[in-house]
C-alpha cells in the first residue's frame, strides 16, 4: 500500500490525544493522520481544522471559509468511512470504528 504521509498536525493545529482507558488497555500505536495521494479534488479548499483522536474515533472541528471538506478514517475491520461533504461555516465531524481500532484519518477537500 503506497501512500504520502502528511503530518496534517503541523498544517492544522491539531491534537491527538488518547484517552486513559485506551492507553492502559491497549499498548498499540496512535492512530496516524495520513493524507492519500489522489485525496484532493481540483481547486483547493481553504479550510482549517482542529482534531482529537482516541483508538476508535476521531472528532474534527472545522471552519470551512471556502470549498468543501470530509473527514474520513480507517478502521482495522478493513473499512475506510467517511463523513459527508461541508461547506462554508464551522463544522463539528466524526468518524467512529465501533469496537474496531482507528488506524489512520485524514481530510480531504475539494474547491
Amino acid at each position: 500500500m503506497t501512500s504520502v504521509l502528511l503530518m496534517v498536525l503541523a498544517v492544522f493545529g491539531g491534537v491527538a490525544t488518547m484517552n486513559a482507558a485506551a492507553a492502559v488497555a491497549a499498548p498499540a500505536a496512535t492512530p496516524q493522520v495520513v493524507q492519500q495521494t489522489g485525496d484532493e479534488v481540483g481547486t483547493q479548499a481553504t479550510y482549517r481544522c482542529s482534531w482529537t483522536a482516541t483508538a476508535q474515533r476521531v472528532d474534527a472541528n472545522c471552519s470551512v471559509v471556502s470549498g468543501q471538506v470530509r473527514l474520513y478514517g480507517r478502521c482495522s475491520n478493513g473499512g475506510t468511512y467517511y463523513t459527508p461533504w461541508v461547506g462554508r461555516g464551522n463544522w463539528h465531524l466524526w468518524v467512529t470504528c465501533g469496537s474496531y481500532r482507528l488506524l489512520s484519518f485524514g481530510f480531504q477537500s475539494r474547491g
